[in-house]
C-alpha cells in the first residue's frame, strides 16, 4: 500500500467510508461500456461470489446504479399492497418510514428509542392486527450502532404468511452475518433450507458497506416479489439470455 498524502484524512464515519488505494486505482480506470461483451464478463464473474455475500444459491441478484435510497423505493413501491410496517430506531430507519410516505404508501412506523434494538414480539403485536403486507427494516441502524435481531424479526414475519419482509443491509451485509430466504409460490409452504433460513424478500445494498464493494448496488429479490410487483420492473437477463 502506497504512503498516504500528507493531507489525506482517514475517515472513521459510518458513510462515507474509508477506500483501500488499490480500489481508488480500479476506480480511476476508464469506464467500459454498459451494453458490451467486457461489461458481460464482469455481471458473469460477480454474481456467484454476490449469492455467497447473500446467503442465497437460488435467488436472483440485481446490478443497479442507484444509491440504497432508490431500492428503498423500489422495494416498497413494488412490494407493498395494503400497508407497511416500519420499526423506527434511529435516523436512518426514520428515512425508511418517510420514503414510504413520499411514495404514497399507507405506512405505520414501530418507533422504538433509540439506541436500542427493535423487539420482535413489538413487530409480532403489530402484525398480528392483519395490516400489514410488507416490513421494512434497517437489519443495522448505522445512526446509533444498534444491531436490530433479523433473525427473530424474520421468524415473526414468516409465521404470518404472506407478509414481505424488506431488509436494508446497507451497514451489515459483507460485515456481520446476514442471511435471506427466497420463495416460491405460496410462501407459506416453504422456506428454502440452510442459508436462506431468515425469511427476508429482499435485501438491499449500497457501496457504504464495510466490504468496500464497487459502486453497484446490489439486490436479492424472493419470487414472492415479481407475484407483487408492478408490470413495470426491469430484470437483469444473464448472457446466455442476452443482455438489455
Amino acid at each position: 500500500m502506497s504512503a498516504a498524502r500528507k493531507d489525506h484524512k482517514v475517515l472513521f464515519t459510518p458513510g462515507p467510508t474509508e477506500v483501500a488505494p488499490e480500489i481508488l486505482r480500479e476506480m480511476a480506470r476508464p469506464v467500459i461500456g454498459h451494453r458490451g461483451a467486457e461489461m458481460q464478463e464482469v455481471i458473469r464473474d460477480l454474481v456467484p461470489r454476490l449469492r455467497l455475500l447473500f446467503g442465497t444459491r437460488a435467488g436472483d441478484i440485481f446490478l443497479t446504479a442507484c444509491s440504497a435510497t432508490g431500492l428503498w423505493e423500489a422495494a416498497l413501491r413494488n412490494c407493498v399492497a395494503r400497508r407497511a410496517l416500519v420499526p423506527v430506531c434511529g435516523a436512518f430507519s426514520e428515512r425508511f418510514y418517510e420514503v414510504a410516505l413520499a411514495c404514497g404508501l399507507e405506512a405505520d412506523p414501530l418507533h422504538v428509542e433509540w439506541g436500542k434494538a427493535v423487539p420482535p414480539q413489538a413487530v409480532a403485536d403489530m402484525l398480528a392486527t392483519g395490516r400489514y403486507d410488507a416490513v421494512a427494516l434497517v437489519h443495522n441502524e448505522t445512526a446509533t450502532g444498534v444491531t436490530n435481531p433479523l433473525s427473530e424479526i424474520a421468524e415473526v414475519v414468516r409465521r404470518q404468511g404472506d407478509v414481505a419482509l424488506l431488509v436494508d443491509a446497507v451497514s451489515s451485509l459483507g460485515g456481520i452475518p446476514v442471511e435471506c430466504v427466497v420463495r416460491f409460490g405460496d410462501p407459506a409452504k416453504e422456506i428454502l433450507r440452510d442459508a436462506e433460513a431468515f425469511g427476508a424478500d429482499l435485501i438491499a445494498l449500497s457501496t457504504k458497506t464495510s466490504s468496500s464493494l464497487s459502486r453497484a448496488v446490489l439486490g436479492s429479490v424472493a419470487e414472492q416479489v415479481f407475484r407483487k410487483a408492478a408490470p413495470a420492473v426491469v430484470l437483469y437477463r444473464t448472457a446466455r439470455e442476452g443482455a438489455g
